[in-house]
């Protein structure tokens, strides 16, 4: 602006203030004034940069949340904003460690199922899941004891049977099988034998029948009484069944004899 003083003369004054912080202020002599944009870049990748005309730059710090709970969120002045997964691990076998992006880290104890009914599940937490095998001994010798991995323990009712027909097979629940020998009782006082294949051997007729004569003088009795065929001989027939064996004759089962009558006279 050119004016002109009495006293001093000619004045030559110029202000080239357009009041705005955000611009740099100078004068060319040819051109007039010159307002330049000032640069607030701060060169902090962590801020937003602007400039307010009355106070001049400004810079705001950014927000770096992305909005989900499974990143750690960050920013680094020369890259930005950052977002790292989140850790979740608790060091615990026993849980199972995820991440839900609306609430973060979720620890599920774990189970230890392996869907076996033969194995008894737990978890430590320095050894994880754990899957023992359990034992189906019921203590009872008369049982096949297995285990099945659907049901679990199963008891089995074993066979004593050694296949032999001379014995009684049965199950003792203190000592497991047995085997007692059979009796081929006759009946009569008398034991047959027995074979492991065929079981007793009674044979078909193994007693013989004995006449045993007794002289009726013996007997204190006249021959009259039982001679009507006036018989000189007079003798009573007392006929007893005697087995076999005790005679020294082959089993019937051997050979076969019939009607075998001994006749024994005592004199």
């Amino acid at each position: 602006v050119d004016s002109c003083n009495p006293s001093t003369g000619c004045i030559f004054d110029y202000t080239c203030d357009d009041n705005n912080a955000c611009t740099t202020d100078t004068c060319n002599t040819e051109t007039g004034c010159v307002f330049t944009d000032i640069s607030c870049d701060d060169n902090n990748e962590c801020t937003t940069d602007t400039c307010n005309s009355a106070t001049g730059c400004k810079h705001t710090t950014i927000i770096c949340d992305d909005n989900n709970d499974c990143t750690t969120d960050s920013c680094d002045p020369n890259g930005g904003c950052s977002y790292d997964g989140l850790d979740c691990n608790d060091n615990n076998a026993c849980t199972i460690d995820s991440c839900d992006i609306s609430s973060g880290c979720v620890y599920t104890p774990d189970t230890c199922d392996d869907n076996n009914e033969c194995t008894d599940d737990y978890c430590t937490q320095e050894d994880g899941c754990i899957h023992d095998d359990i034992s189906c001994n019921d203590g009872n010798p008369c049982t096949e004891d297995s285990c099945n991995p659907d049901t679990g323990c199963q008891y089995n009712t074993i066979s004593c049977d050694d296949s032999n027909l001379c014995t009684t097979d049965y199950c003792d629940p203190y000592y497991g099988c047995m085997h007692e020998p059979i009796i081929c009782d006759r009946g009569n006082g008398t034991i047959a034998q027995c074979d492991p294949e065929e079981g007793c051997i009674f044979g078909c007729d193994e007693w013989v029948e004995v006449v045993i004569r007794i002289p009726l003088s013996d007997l204190g009795l006249g021959p009259e009484l039982t001679c009507p065929d006036d018989d000189d001989d007079a003798w009573n027939e007392v006929i007893v069944k005697i087995a076999m064996e005790d005679l020294g004759l082959p089993s019937c089962t051997t050979y076969e004899i019939e009607d075998i009558r001994y006749v024994m006279e005592l004199p």
